[in-house]
């Protein structure tokens, strides 16, 4: 497949990494050796106020998983000069724009958000007393001040049919970008950042969270396959409005392992993660658990045995209706995929029909 890459959305690194921040990566190794395509595996270190990295701990763990992110790693805080890049052609866009609003601002400087987002953002950072925004983290009631932003321009921004695997997420995502284009989107701060910019002869510095979210741009690819999980979809309803018009996305939600970080983990190979994550993708719900006969039959393989299961999961497309069809598109064909490929069953009937 010609000009089309994978990749996941940028992901934090922790102290104590559980098994379920590694599911993209799997899935995306599968995927890339199955449609012969580029995979990059993105990682955020620029996300929050207070920096950290955990990123030797992240890749120790992944090499423990039979994960190959080495030479296919893409870092954000190793690549700001091109995502200034990005940032500057949204402005030049118009899609980013300088405006006067009046902005509560918090003493540490952690809470810095429009007079209107109050009462429609999650207060992940601050809660309301009396109305008005308290900080979590230094407890001072936020001061309103009026000045120059910047913000998102809605004019600029506008949607069309999202390609999402599975559609359970499509109305949910449509949903979020309603929101944005209806609100107050400041992505400037006060403090600083790893981008600057001059707008108007005036320097703003860039949110990080809007400067990762520019991470799509800086592969070269016309069509961008990202897997993300359904804890990410404001995420994809931004990277959605800021982009559909510079390459193709395609959005790929994988369900979210609700047992996966309790006692199920002690039952798992962890050299056949990839596998087992692969082979336990329900894409007909939210949430799912890992399917314990899927498990003891993997874990039961030879050496051998696992080796072959890897190849013959490789090989999709040799399948019965693997190929994809004339009148098929890329997006229907990838749907077939996800929806056979990670059925273990369907896959171990058809391979025993074949050794018979």
């Amino acid at each position: 497949m010609k000009n089309f890459c994978i990749c996941n959305m940028p992901t934090k690194t922790y102290e104590n990494n559980k098994l379920p921040i590694f599911n993209s990566f799997a899935v995306n190794e599968v995927i890339s050796k199955i449609l012969g395509i580029k995979k990059f595996d993105c990682i955020n270190l620029i996300h929050s106020y207070r920096q950290t990295n955990y990123l030797d701990k992240f890749l120790t763990q992944a090499r423990e998983l039979n994960l190959n992110l080495g030479k296919d790693l893409w870092i954000d805080s190793d690549n700001i000069e091109n995502l200034k890049k990005t940032i500057k052609q949204l402005i030049a866009d118009k899609k980013i724009v300088p405006r006067e609003e009046n902005v509560y601002v918090c003493e540490c400087g952690i809470v810095e958000m429009v007079e209107s987002a109050k009462n429609t953002r999650t207060p992940q950072n601050f809660y309301l007393d009396d109305g008005e925004p308290v900080c979590k983290y230094c407890n001072s009631k936020c001061t309103k001040v009026k000045r120059k932003i910047l913000a998102l321009n809605s004019k600029k921004l506008s949607f069309g049919d999202i390609k999402v695997f599975p559609t359970i997420y499509k109305k949910d995502i449509e949903l979020k970008i309603k929101s944005i284009l209806s609100n107050v989107l400041e992505v400037s701060k006060s403090r600083a950042t790893v981008v600057k910019v001059e707008v108007d002869n005036q320097s703003f510095y860039v949110d990080n969270d809007i400067v990762w979210l520019c991470w799509i741009m800086s592969f070269g690819y016309k069509n961008v396959i990202i897997t993300t999980s359904s804890h990410s979809l404001y995420h994809v309803a931004l990277s959605y409005l800021l982009f559909r018009d510079k390459i193709n996305l395609y959005y790929i939600v994988l369900p979210y392992y609700k047992n996966m970080i309790t006692d199920v983990c002690k039952d798992i190979n962890l050299s056949r993660y990839k596998i087992l994550t692969w082979y336990n993708l329900d894409f007909k719900k939210k949430e799912t658990t890992y399917n314990n006969q899927i498990i003891n039959a993997i874990n039961a393989f030879t050496l051998e045995q696992y080796d072959k299961c890897l190849e013959k999961t490789y090989l999709y497309p040799d399948l019965v209706g693997g190929v994809k069809g004339e009148t098929e598109n890329l997006f229907e064909y990838l749907s077939r995929m996800l929806r056979f490929g990670t059925n273990y069953f369907y896959m171990k009937n058809y391979l025993d029909k074949q050794n018979a």
